[in-house]
């Protein structure tokens, strides 16, 4: 994979440098601006349109799926069985255990007073709250993932950041219905949403690049802008090849920048993919450090 970015990077400035010395100068900087004027507009569209493709086709079918997998989940008995693993018998009956875990506050400390509420010792509460506590940071999550078909939690924790404040919300948001809709839909808009919005943005930024890029290139053949400057002579196209070169390095720029902000602020992606390239690591370390 190294070899190939490397390879990408030498043809996409390679062919750059040739269609500008092939064109000349002027030509090739009036296509320039035109390029970096595409850039900006698709960034613009992109940002704009990225939250609603993924809450009006998106979400809709990732909340299908989740209902598949999750068909047969129920919060209560993963809880109870979570627990139980860990030595300790809750106690407590399914509608005591369901309204604890529907507590506002801190679930392990609802657990505990329904506990204590339900007439076991102080200690015993206690040690209910601890484990119930290690269960929420962790496991807990990893439960529900193994449920949905999903194996890999580590990876999956870390990219979509589950913090043990989102473990509660989502345990709540199933513990307050029979059907785990409030759960999914917790999952779907408050997890996944962000990570999967930003590789949306970013195909869509591809997207939209590609066709401003084709949308101006025939509104130049129709307007005959190109078509009345003076003839290309050896200087003109000694600056297309460096304006040639130059574009070719904006476009390993632009893949360098979404390479890097799909690494550091989601995760789906190992830096070492770049980083062990020849080539495009010094693009990718000006945005990735």
């Amino acid at each position: 994979m190294s070899y190939a970015l490397d390879l990408a990077v030498v043809a996409v400035i390679a062919v750059c440098a040739a269609i500008g010395y092939a064109k000349g100068f002027v030509r090739y900087a009036i296509k320039l601006l035109g390029t970096i004027t595409c850039v900006i507009l698709s960034l613009v569209i992109s940002d704009m349109a990225a939250p609603a493709v993924y809450n009006d086709i998106v979400a809709p079918r990732i909340e299908r799926s989740l209902e598949r997998r999750l068909e047969d989940f129920d919060v209560v008995s993963t809880v109870r069985a979570g627990l139980s693993d860990k030595g300790e018998d809750i106690g407590l009956t399914d509608e005591e255990l369901r309204e604890a875990l529907s507590d506002s506050g801190s679930l392990p400390q609802a657990i505990e007073k329904a506990a204590v509420k339900s007439g076991q010792t102080a200690e015993k509460a206690a040690a209910l709250k601890d484990k119930a506590d290690r269960f929420f940071s962790g496991e807990m999550a990893s439960d529900v993932l193994e449920e949905a078909g999903y194996n890999n939690y580590d990876k999956i924790s870390e990219t979509l950041e589950i913090t043990s404040a989102k473990a509660y919300d989502a345990v709540r948001a199933f513990a307050s219905g029979e059907d785990n809709k409030k759960g999914i839909e917790y999952i779907v808009y408050h997890i996944i949403d962000g990570p999967v919005t930003t590789l949306i943005r970013f195909a869509l930024f591809v997207i939209f690049m590609i066709l401003l890029e084709a949308l101006l290139a025939v509104v130049f053949m129709i307007a005959g802008v190109l078509d009345h400057l003076p003839a290309v002579s050896g200087a003109n196209r000694a600056g297309g090849l460096i304006l040639g070169a130059a574009k070719g390095c904006l476009y390993i720029l632009l893949a360098a920048w979404i390479a890097a902000r799909i690494v550091a602020s989601e995760g789906f992606v190992s830096s070492g993919l770049f980083e062990n390239t020849f080539l495009f690591k010094y693009f990718f370390k000006i945005f990735f450090s």
